[in-house]
């Protein structure tokens, strides 16, 4: 048995499952991974959560009722009809 059985299209089929191979190493490596690092959590994951979670109750609470009030710049709602009678 020697290497004069073997045919391009072997060497390409051997090449393809090397390249399988490696592919599913490195996801089983990515999984490890995540596995080992998902109790650690950062503390400004923590705070940024927190914070997330007061805006939108801040949010959420119904708006107050008063007038809002206008800026200088702004004029009345009702410039544009006319006060003077015909």
């Amino acid at each position: 048995m020697g290497w004069e059985h073997v045919t391009a299209s072997d060497v390409f089929a051997f090449a393809m499952i090397a390249v399988i191979g490696a592919s599913f190493g490195v996801i089983l490596v990515l999984f490890i991974s995540m596995k080992r690092h998902a109790g650690r959590r950062d503390d400004q994951v923590d705070e940024l959560l927190r914070e997330v979670h007061l805006k939108e109750k801040e949010l959420a609470r119904p708006a107050s009722k008063a007038e809002p009030i206008a800026q200088a710049w702004e004029k009345q709602a009702d410039w544009w009809k006319d006060d003077k009678p015909d």
